[in-house]
């Protein structure tokens, strides 16, 4: 329900689960990373909220997404299929993977984090029409508020930087 707004929150009480993706971004068109490339590092860099308590003591957890998903639906639309009969998104392998991708501690207000996640775009590099993107979930009450998409600042906004080697061509006859 906060597809529209800055900061979003990760929270186990309330309960709020982030979910965060870049479309397209595996391709051979103009600024996609070719389809079986080699990835060398990928970085999710997130950027903690400036007000008072949006930082968080608490790590928070990145699951990859195995379900496509609207930035307009609400915690109800992820209790239904394709989803589990559980409302918002679990990390049980069927609304997100249960291995965790990356975890990170965002311990700072108004302060960027650089997130780990070269498995995770190697993956969607191996097989791009899994990018779903991520999940982020809570591990405590300690909610943590992150600058999304909508932030004013464009350079607050979630970035993903991915360094690669783009498969060798193979020439056949």
């Amino acid at each position: 329900s906060q597809a529209t707004i800055t900061p979003i929150v990760v929270d186990s009480s309330p309960e709020e689960h982030v979910l965060i993706r870049f479309d397209n971004i595996i391709g051979y068109g103009t600024n996609q990373i070719p389809r079986g490339s080699t990835i060398t590092s990928a970085t999710l860099t997130l950027r903690v909220g400036s007000g008072t308590n949006d930082q968080s003591a608490n790590p928070v957890n990145f699951h990859r997404l195995l379900n496509p998903w609207v930035a307009t639906d609400v915690w109800a639309a992820y209790g239904v299929a394709p989803w589990n009969s559980t409302g918002g998104v679990q990390a049980d392998d069927v609304d997100a993977a249960s291995t965790i991708d990356a975890t990170a501690t965002m311990a700072t207000a108004n302060t960027a984090y650089p997130v780990t996640v070269t498995a995770t775009v190697q993956a969607w590099a191996n097989a791009p029409s899994t990018n779903y993107g991520w999940v982020i979930l809570p591990t405590g009450t300690d909610g943590l508020r992150l600058q999304s998409s909508e932030s004013t600042t464009v350079s607050y906004r979630p970035l993903l930087s991915v360094t690669f080697t783009p498969p060798v061509s193979q020439c056949t006859t």
